[in-house]
């Protein structure tokens, strides 16, 4: 009994030992397991690795490339600055030198700017003259071209009327020889063969109303033509008529053509005022920008001479554009009118 005993008891021990190393085979196994997924992920791991270590490679001499053009950039942008500093100093000396011109130059346009002022109030005080004669000019010659068309007027409706009258007069003796020739001829048919009288009267009145009428009818004719002239001549009157109001529609466009003028010569001399200030009140921080200063000074008084000049030329033409053109359409219509 003590050896069943002995054995069930070395039976369990190596049970248990079977167990334990059931137990620790199983560890084993899923430490097997984690270590081998362990080394996949190593050896992805080491793979991308790799390709991250070509990339930085390929990076690393991009860079190197790229660090030595920017030295090269490096240096020659130190080489540019050094030449633009002594460009900044020669141009800092010119303008020490543009600065005594510039002072200049403004007197020289204060000069012109008070010549300017004197020549647009001596140009208005012209205008303003000229204005008035062609006013008065035109005044005159739309009373005298009225007066001369009404006139004409009446005079060709009157001969009209009394041209009417005479033909319709003739018209009417017409007719009564036309009706007392019919009647004569009726009394002739019927007393044919009376007697020697009545012979004679048939031979002689038929020949002298005939006459009778061929004289009236070219009178009717004549009067006729005579009539005919005087409508073509009263038509000739209402087109002059008319164009007289178009050269009156002209003459007031040609007068506000001569006031837009006069305001445009006013806003070229504000203009001009406006430009002379602006150049005469240069701002303080220009002077951070020497070179970029003075050509802006340069161009601006280059382009306010020009533009003096330009004015002045304009000027002169807007004053006598308009006068010569209104001088010209009033000698066209007071020939026109009184070569009638």
């Amino acid at each position: 009994r003590e050896d069943v005993r002995r054995l069930q008891e070395e039976l369990q021990k190596a049970e248990e030992q079977a167990a334990a190393l059931r137990g620790e085979i199983h560890a084993r196994q899923e430490e097997a397991a984690k270590v081998e997924a362990e080394l996949r992920d190593t050896k992805e791991a080491e793979a991308s690795t790799k390709q991250r270590l070509v990339q930085l490679t390929e990076d690393h001499a991009t860079l190197r490339v790229h660090l030595e053009s920017a030295k090269l950039i490096a240096v020659e942008s130190t080489q540019r600055a050094i030449q633009a500093e002594t460009e900044n100093e020669s141009l800092m000396t010119e303008l020490e030198e543009l600065e005594g011109v510039l002072v200049e130059k403004e007197q020289t346009m204060q000069t012109l700017e008070e010549e300017l002022i004197q020549k647009q109030k001596r140009i208005e005080e012209e205008l303003v003259k000229k204005k008035q004669a062609v006013e008065e000019t035109e005044q005159r010659l739309t009373k005298e071209s009225q007066g001369m068309l009404q006139a004409q007027e009446e005079t060709w409706s009157c001969r009209e009327k009394f041209l009417q009258e005479e033909a319709d007069n003739y018209k009417q003796k017409l007719a009564r020889m036309q009706t007392f020739h019919v009647e004569l001829a009726q009394l002739l048919q019927i007393k044919d063969g009376d007697n020697t009288v009545d012979e004679q009267l048939e031979s002689v009145e038929p020949a002298m109303l005939k006459a009778l009428i061929v004289q009236e009818i070219d009178k009717r004719d004549v009067l006729t033509t005579k009539l005919g002239q005087m409508k073509l001549k009263l038509g000739a009157t209402k087109r002059q008529l008319t164009s007289q109001k178009q050269l009156e529609a002209e003459n007031t466009k040609l007068r506000a053509e001569y006031e837009k003028a006069k305001l445009a010569m006013e806003r070229m001399a504000t203009r001009k005022a406006k430009s002379f200030a602006s150049v005469t009140s240069l701002p303080v921080q220009q002077r951070s920008c020497p070179s970029e200063r003075n050509a802006g000074k340069e161009n601006r008084l280059a382009i306010i001479k020009r533009q003096l000049d330009e004015d002045e030329a304009e000027t002169i033409d807007l004053r006598t554009t308009p006068r010569k053109a209104q001088r010209t359409k009033h000698v066209y219509v007071a020939s026109r009118y009184l070569s009638k």
